[in-house]
């Protein structure tokens, strides 16, 4: 039996909150490292009106910075076709976020959707480079 959409987005919900919370980016900087934490990131959360606001008020709270943190964007294709998803990435990037494409190159990736998508980082799937010869 499949998870379903709701209990998908409690998952994500926990492991949003963990990685942004004491337990999570804070115990890694106690232990001083200087790492970030790559946080994956549909279209449905990039699309949340206040994501942002609760982003900022999260990082606040706990002394994090904006290189504490980094945003995997999944659904490359659905967050180009959404307005909202797209406008918070390109703000977060604008505010200093670190921003990468995951998997690019899986399902309908194309490389128009590179033109529209403010990127720091395009991580390639192996199955788009798999028969490349070097």
């Amino acid at each position: 039996m499949g998870t379903s959409k709701k209990q998908k987005k409690r998952e994500w919900l926990r492991y949003r909150d963990f990685v942004l919370s004491p337990y999570g980016v804070i115990k890694i900087k106690s232990l001083s490292y200087n790492i970030s934490v790559s946080v994956n990131v549909t279209v449905t959360n990039f699309a949340e009106e206040d994501l942002i606001e609760r982003l900022q008020r999260i990082l606040r709270t706990n002394e994090l910075s904006i290189h504490d943190i980094e945003f995997e964007c999944l659904e490359t294709q659905k967050i180009v076709e959404n307005s909202a998803a797209l406008s918070t990435i390109k703000k977060l990037k604008d505010q200093g976020f670190m921003i990468s494409l995951d998997d690019f190159g899986t399902g309908y990736s194309n490389l128009n959707y590179l033109k529209n998508m403010p990127a720091h980082v395009i991580k390639l799937d192996k199955s788009l480079i798999k028969d490349i010869r070097i």
